[in-house]
């Protein structure tokens, strides 16, 4: 009955974005739970079992895993299709004008996170996926994205702390 008052001010915050700090704070937003091209989690730190540390992995595919998306077998060619109907489809119940174009630009934007993503054999490496660096080190190596604002945002609080350690890794 409301349709879509309750999502109005995400929605309104999203289409004000104009800049890559606006991105980075849309995306930490704990009050929305955005969902991003990375994914962020705290656990036992991998390499020290006595201590936490805070997980950056990839992440940003609608479908299962980066094969859904390379590979040309029938049973996959039609999840794809079914997947980018269905992303047309959310966009049209949500009022977004031009649904079906806008559903293939975003399938296409995953279609190139896939292939960049590592195959499942790589990502079965536990030396390979364990990555640890300071937050100035990952804004160093990933330099086009507000990493300390994004870990600000998200509670952690690395803004400024130049030995805040995080582990960048690849989910398994």
């Amino acid at each position: 009955e409301i349709g879509l008052a309750a999502a109005a001010d995400d929605l309104q915050m999203i289409a004000e974005m104009e800049t890559h700090e606006d991105v980075a704070t849309v995306m930490a937003s704990a009050s929305m739970g955005t969902e991003s091209i990375f994914g962020i989690g705290i656990g036992i730190d991998d390499q020290n079992p006595n201590a936490y540390a805070v997980f950056i992995t990839q992440s940003g595919l609608g479908l299962p895993d980066r094969d859904y998306y390379l590979l040309d077998e029938p049973n996959i060619v039609a999840a794809r299709q079914a997947y980018v109907e269905y992303i047309a489809t959310m966009l049209a119940l949500g009022g977004v004008a031009e649904s079906d174009e806008k559903a293939a630009n975003i399938y296409a934007l995953e279609e190139r996170i896939a292939n960049i993503h590592w195959p499942r054999a790589d990502r079965r490496d536990a030396d390979k996926i364990y990555n640890p660096m300071t937050v100035s080190a990952l804004s160093e190596y990933a330099s086009g994205f507000s990493w300390a604002l994004y870990l600000e945002e998200m509670g952690i609080g690395a803004q400024g702390n130049e030995g805040e350690r995080v582990v960048v890794a690849s989910e398994n």
